[in-house]
């Protein structure tokens, strides 16, 4: 350390050192400012107290050391003794004057013997001597004024001031006394100290006022710098928070605002553009309040734009207001990028429904027959006895199912509740795979349940239906509205848990759907992909924000079901087709299905349950229902011929092959394996394959009948 380092210096030297000084070096800075500046401010109090009370003193003291008494003694009618002396006598070397006059000229000598006390020292020109009795002569002269004086001193005796008297006595025997104060010891040092400090206080006074206000002038400066540094750092991110929103890129945008208002710089703009920094965020979250272009200035018009364009292709808020307002932007007054942004945010690519999802279409060379057939049959239009083996030929873009029987013409355009009773093989599960999975309208959301499902797994059948539906089709989401979205995240929570929900929106497969297919060119890809991607991810969002609360109850649960449904554009009613299967049918449907029929009647849901004849008896409650219908799955040899004409006929076409059922099989053969299978589907197929099997030679015809029908059993 220096030897000329001040104390102050230091003291904060050591501070500095200290850690607080290493750890909190800003603390340390606005607490060393905030001390010295406080420290000066103390000073000057003191040194403006100590003014108060020095100048004051230094007035009062300096009218009474310097005042003067004045007595006149008459010695006669004509003549007076004037005595002029001080009221104080100091403490100091220098000596008092005590004067008399005589004003009239003294006819005979006058003496005045002065008495002065142990008080008082007598003092000369030459020397400063004690004499208790001086003596002043005034002799007889013509002159009118005679003075004398004495000159006496503090003998510094007392230490309080004390007030004494001068006693003197004329030669005519008139006596008199002279009251003076003897200034004491500690009044002199007083009026010393009070005297000679008074400079030294102005002094004191003008140095702490200049330092308080170079303090000051500093501390303005650096707030001056700090101001100014503040509004290029607030408009550096105004115009960053601009650039953000005209690009559509919402998150940055708003992490420049919470950043800019963490930070206080928020203080440094103009009120209007903080105002509309805030504004631009709703609108770009779809909340148009306050929508009037007329008040929007000039420089935000383009983030206004790009607001509104990542609303419009966010599906954000009403998707239709949204819209509007994009064609109310004055386009004359944006720039040409944006212009063209606007251009194509209104009109923005509409993804068509691809609902429901058909299957692959299969491979067709692995239901080609053996060898022996190889030149009059390419595929057999009859490999499997089972829908849920054939579901590729019968709903794929073969369309071998057959939609023109009766009850499914009826059953399609019917809303009300049914039971529909079937023999084994008549079909049942391909009409309810029909109905429920693969050819219903793609305006009707339903679901194909097989077995006995409770009610808690049609909800999630149902659930997991509308999600596959917004994952197939996300655009359609942009129609919601955070609202609606939030209440179809939770009809999908609540059924199918928060993992099933985010790991089904993880692996779609955007690449895949049609939408992005059939864009004109990459670009155009790409921003389908982005659309997609988008309202995947703010759905996403949605679930994972959903707040935690007791699931809905199962009336509240469908109610959001059919609200969410309608939003998405489906016509209700919804419908559940259960291929119901199981030995206690008859005691599932009196438990599950009928006591919930009306009641899923009113929340818009349609139940088709197919059951085998079997299955159903007399213990089936409730058959007159006014909401529940029974209709029985019949063929008769019409029906069946069209059937599997058409089946035939759609699988040949779909391999490409000029073969038809006359060259395979005659009229009257054909008529023979309808009637040998009692117009039962499943049964005819089995017969055509055991034919198969039977004709040694690749040709079908009345032997080859009856050698399959030994031993043939239908099911």
């Amino acid at each position: 350390m220096k030897s000329g380092m001040g104390l102050k210096d230091r003291i904060w030297s050591f501070i500095k050192r200290s850690l607080v000084g290493r750890v909190f070096p800003s603390l340390f800075r606005a607490l060393r400012t905030f001390f010295f500046e406080w420290l000066l401010v103390f000073i000057l109090a003191v040194f403006v107290m100590l003014g108060f009370i020095s100048l004051p003193l230094s007035v009062w003291w300096q009218s009474e050391n310097s005042e003067n008494q004045i007595k006149s003694i008459p010695l006669d009618t004509q003549t007076t003794l004037t005595v002029v002396y001080p009221a104080m006598l100091l403490v100091e070397d220098k000596p008092a004057q005590i004067s008399f006059s005589v004003q009239e000229p003294l006819t005979q000598p006058l003496t005045i013997t002065v008495n002065l006390s142990c008080k008082f020292l007598l003092a000369t020109s030459s020397q400063t001597y004690c004499d208790s009795e001086p003596v002043i002569t005034f002799q007889p002269l013509v002159s009118r004024v005679q003075i004398q004086t004495l000159q006496i001193a503090n003998a510094r005796l007392e230490v309080i001031s004390k007030e004494e008297k001068i006693h003197f006595q004329l030669s005519n025997g008139i006596q008199d006394d002279l009251p003076i104060s003897v200034e004491g010891t500690l009044r002199a040092a007083l009026r010393g100290f009070f005297s000679n400090s008074l400079t030294l206080i102005i002094t004191g006074i003008l140095s702490a006022v200049g330092l308080l206000y170079n303090q000051f002038e500093k501390r303005r400066e650096a707030e001056e710098k700090k101001e100014k540094e503040g509004k290029e750092r607030a408009i550096q991110e105004r115009d960053t928070f601009r650039e953000w929103m005209q690009r559509q890129n919402a998150r940055l945008a708003q992490e420049t605002l919470d950043e800019l208002e963490r930070r206080g710089l928020a203080q440094y703009l103009a009120p209007g553009d903080l105002a509309w920094m805030r504004r631009l965020v709703d609108w770009s979250k779809g909340n148009l309040a306050e929508l009037n272009f007329k008040t929007v200035p000039s420089d935000w018009l383009d983030a206004a734009a790009g607001a509104l364009i990542l609303a419009r292709e966010n599906g954000l808020g009403n998707d239709q207001e949204v819209s509007n307002a994009l064609r109310q932007l004055p386009v004359d007054k944006l720039s040409e990028n944006q212009r063209q942004a606007v251009q194509s945010a209104i009109n923005l690519p509409e993804q068509a429904r691809h609902w429901p999802l058909r299957p692959a279409k299969p491979d067709l060379n692995l239901i080609v027959p053996n060898e022996l057939w190889k030149d009059r049959l390419d595929v057999n239009p009859f490999p499997y006895e089972h829908a849920e083996d054939e579901v590729n030929l019968l709903f794929s873009q073969v369309d071998a199912f057959w939609g023109e029987h009766p009850l499914y013409q009826r059953i399609v355009a019917s809303n009300k509740s049914e039971i529909i009773v079937g023999e084994t093989g008549t079909g049942k599960t391909a009409m309810a795979l029909a109905l429920g999975e693969y050819l219903h309208s793609s305006e009707t959301l339903a679901y194909y349940l097989p077995g006995l499902p409770e009610e808690h797994e049609i909800q999630r059948a149902l659930a997991k239906e509308i999600l596959d539906f917004v994952c197939w089709h996300p655009t359609f989401m942009r129609k919601l509205g955070q609202d609606s979205r939030a209440l179809l995240a939770r009809v999908c929570v609540d059924m199918l848990g928060n993992q099933v929900v985010l790991a089904r929106l993880d692996t779609v497969v955007v690449q895949e759907m049609e939408f992005v297919k059939r864009a004109l060119n990459e670009p155009e890809s790409r921003r389908r992909e982005s659309i997609i991607h988008s309202q995947l991810s703010l759905f996403r969002e949605t679930v994972v924000s959903l707040p935690a609360r007791e699931c809905l109850s199962h009336r509240e649960w469908y109610d959001a079901l059919a609200q969410c449904a309608r939003s998405l554009g489906f016509r209700l009613p919804i419908r559940v087709v259960i291929d119901a299967s199981g030995e206690h049918c008859t005691e599932w449907i009196n438990l599950v299905v009928l006591p919930r029929i009306a009641e899923w009647k009113m929340m818009d849901i349609v139940a088709t349950i197919f059951v085998t004849d079997r299955m159903l008896d007399t213990r089936l409650s409730g058959k007159d229902s006014p909401w529940l219908g029974f209709s029985k799955l019949e063929w008769d040899s019409s029906l069946l011929t069209q059937m599997l004409e058409h089946r035939f006929n759609s699988i040949m076409a779909a391999q490409g092959s000029r073969v038809v059922r006359p060259g395979v099989v005659d009229e009257h053969l054909w008529n023979r394996m309808i009637e040998s299978a009692k117009n039962n589907p499943r049964c005819f197929i089995r017969l055509w394959n055991r034919m198969l099997a039977v004709a040694t030679d690749g040709v079908l015809n009345k032997t080859v009948l009856d050698k399959a029908l030994e031993g043939f059993e239908c099911p």
